[in-house]
């Protein structure tokens, strides 16, 4: 019998020898007869057809192991371990990248599940890869863009799983970075922060702003602008500033309390509820009183806004009459102003005591005369009523206003019946709206808040102003005729841009009024002879014009002299105290060749009717040009005779010896200004009441004589 050996070389992997066993009994043909196991190490052999052992020799791969007597292959990232008898895991951190070798992982990664190979490393959403381990972030903070490192939200953000995310409107980030807290009802988020909002505001839908709320309710605010004076029954324009002061009501709640005329005539705004309401004007200084003037019913929205103005005269009461107190209830319905334009309302409300002859009520006409070019604005309203309420757009240029009435009495005492008016350099900004309401009595002549006055009253504002009448100038012509010359010529005042101021001022006699613009500096005049442009008489300047003041302008010397006789003016304020209603002088000096010394003016006794001495010097020394007895005069109080005449004297202050002239006229029992005049060889004087709207003059009946 032939014998094979029969064996198996495995190639990879490192060869095993085991001992050699004994033969064994049983026949074969090949080892596979052999029964039961060769042992560990053995193998069975068939040699001489008899089964036989012998030692094993087994080669395995570096990823296989020897598992009785054969290699068996390791599973995915296995290796066999250092005695080939079984198979291990890679070590952590490490993969079998090559056929039974594990090997670490490059930086930044790390092996797969099954240990076959190396993935980056994926950290969690609020991890970042620090040494190949992820490490969470802080609490406020998030991987960056390369997940290297942590970095914060934003102050206004959160920190939601790796992940910043804003915090909602009026919500702003809590103090551990993870959520958002809301701020409190009335504040808003701004910059991070909780920001409360000023009083009167709420915060916006967005809670990102405060804003002013959507009214719910309607504002009304109230001006006096009633005429009428307390102790007053006669309407006289001299009776003392004793106004009516008046509370307003809505309902049984007073919104306005003791409210009077003049500066503090405009109140502020008040919240009222909306709907209909009806508003009443009541004394505030006798409850027992009847109400003053009733608005009747307004109906007011939300938001909207309502100027109730007392007007006529507050102790008027009789319906048919056109003095009747009113409560005129003015909505601010105010159309757009043009570009460059505000809106003006106007309202008449000054004194008006008639109809026209047909029956309607005088209209009251404003109109911009600020610039001479160009088509004037004019804006009327009737009588104690309003112009059109959605007004007329008016230049904000305008400065300068002029006040006109449809009755032929106009308003004294300007020439021309005219009033002016000069508003603030300023006040009416372009896109605003306005009330300008006439207020006061034209009549009046004392410097106080019963003057005409226009109110400027800003629609939806709380800004107003009081705007007096432009300053009043009485011009008085004291120009001796030139020499050889036996009448003095008619003169007329220009001012410095050409327009006439007062023309045919005759030589003693009544002044000329005119209006001119207040200026701290003085207004530049030039005198001529009447409706002779190019004479010139004399280049004068003024002293300041104060609105709602009088001032006296004496054109004195002689025509066509130059030195101390030359043509020149004297400016002379009104600074009597303003509540001064007795008899008392001031005395101007405008005669040309008066003495030296200065003249003295007084008065004589009376014996019967016929004059008596001793003389009595009232006011002495009043050199030419000059003004004596002080700003508010001194009191003149001579005896008369039965029918009112009065002696007066004229002195002359440095000559004791020299004798005191004297003339006859008619007594004084207001304050007067006195003007000198003439050649102090037939001397006069003129003396005008600057109590009398007009500035009345006495005279004397003959010029001074001597005794």
């Amino acid at each position: 019998m032939r014998h094979v050996f029969k064996g198996v070389v495995l190639t990879l992997g490192l060869v095993l020898a085991v001992g050699t066993a004994g033969c064994g009994s049983s026949e074969c043909e090949a080892p596979a007869d052999c029964e039961g196991s060769a042992g560990e190490g053995q193998q069975w052999v068939c040699r001489e057809e008899k089964c036989e052992r012998e030692p094993l020799t087994v080669t395995c791969t570096a990823d296989q192991a020897l598992s009785n007597g054969a290699c068996v292959a390791c599973g995915p990232g296995q290796v066999a371990a250092g005695d080939k008898r079984s198979c291990v895991a890679c070590p952590s951190g490490q993969a079998e990248l090559a056929a039974g070798e594990c090997r670490a992982c490059p930086s930044g990664q790390a092996p797969t599940q099954d240990r076959t190979s190396c993935a980056p490393i994926q950290c969690v959403a609020d991890q970042v890869l620090e040494n190949d381990r992820c490490v969470t972030c802080s609490a406020g903070q998030v991987p960056s863009g390369d997940t290297r490192s942590c970095v914060p939200c934003a102050a206004d953000q959160r920190e939601n799983n790796g992940t910043c995310v804003a915090c909602g409107p009026g919500q702003v980030v809590s103090q551990d970075k993870l959520s958002c807290v809301a701020c409190a009802a009335n504040e808003i988020e701004q910059n991070a922060a909780c920001v409360a909002c000023p009083a009167g505001q709420v915060p916006s839908d967005a809670r990102d702003a405060c804003v002013t709320p959507p009214p719910t309710v309607a504002y009304v605010r109230f001006v006096n602008a009633f005429l009428g004076l307390k102790n007053n029954a006669s309407d006289s324009e001299t009776a003392a500033w004793d106004p009516y002061k008046i509370d307003v009501y809505q309902g049984d709640t007073r919104l306005f309390a003791s409210v009077g005329p003049g500066d503090a005539a405009v109140t502020e705004y008040k919240e009222v509820p909306v709907g209909t309401l009806t508003f009443v004007a009541k004394n505030a200084e006798d409850a027992t009183a009847p109400d003053v003037a009733s608005s009747g019913a307004v109906t007011l929205a939300a938001g909207e806004r309502l100027t109730l103005v007392t007007m006529a005269f507050a102790n008027n009461s009789d319906v048919t009459d056109v003095r009747r107190a009113r409560l005129l209830a003015l909505k601010e319905s105010f159309s757009t102003p043009a570009t460059g334009a505000a809106q003006v309302v106007v309202v008449s409300a000054d004194r008006v005591i008639d109809n026209d002859a047909e029956g309607n009520p005088h209209s009251r006409t404003l109109t911009d005369v600020t610039s001479t070019s160009g088509e004037p604005v004019a804006i009327s309203a009737n009588a104690y009523s309003q112009s059109s309420a959605g007004g007329v757009s008016v230049p904000v240029t305008a400065s300068r206003f002029e006040l006109s009435s449809s009755d032929s009495t106009g308003f004294p005492p300007a020439t021309n019946k005219r009033m002016y008016f000069t508003v603030p350099s300023g006040r009416m900004v372009a896109g605003s709206s306005w009330f300008v309401i006439v207020t006061g009595d034209a009549r009046r002549p004392l410097a106080d808040e019963g003057q005409p006055a226009l109110l400027l009253v800003r629609a939806g504002s709380n800004e107003f102003v009081r705007v007096r009448r432009d300053p009043i100038v009485y011009f008085f012509n004291a120009l001796l005729p030139a020499e050889g010359q036996s009448q003095s010529p008619a003169l007329q005042v220009l001012r410095s841009d050409g327009r006439r101021v007062v023309v045919n001022m005759q030589y003693n006699g009544a002044t000329s009024v005119g209006e001119l613009p207040p200026t701290e500096t003085g207004q530049a005049l030039t005198v001529t002879e009447n409706e002779n442009d190019s004479a010139t008489v004399l280049q004068s300047q003024s002293g300041a014009l104060l609105a709602g003041r009088r001032y006296l302008v004496v054109v004195t010397g002689q025509a066509g002299q130059t030195g101390a006789l030359a043509p020149r003016s004297i400016f002379v304020p009104d600074t009597f105290a303003a509540d001064a209603l007795d008899a008392r002088v001031r005395v101007v000096n405008a005669i040309p060749n008066a003495p030296a010394g200065g003249v003295g003016f007084g008065h004589f006794a009376v014996s019967g009717n016929t004059r008596a001495d001793p003389f009595t010097p009232v006011v002495g020394g009043v050199a030419y040009g000059a003004v004596g007895a002080g700003d508010e005069g001194v009191p003149f109080a001579p005896p008369t005779t039965s029918n009112r005449r009065v002696f007066y004297g004229l002195q002359d202050t440095g000559d004791g010896a020299a004798p005191v002239r004297w003339a006859q006229g008619n007594s004084m029992s207001r304050p007067h200004l006195v003007v000198l005049l003439g050649s102090w060889a037939s001397p006069t004087f003129r003396a005008f009441n600057v109590r009398s709207n007009s500035w009345a003059a006495i005279s004397p009946s003959a010029a001074f004589a001597n005794p």
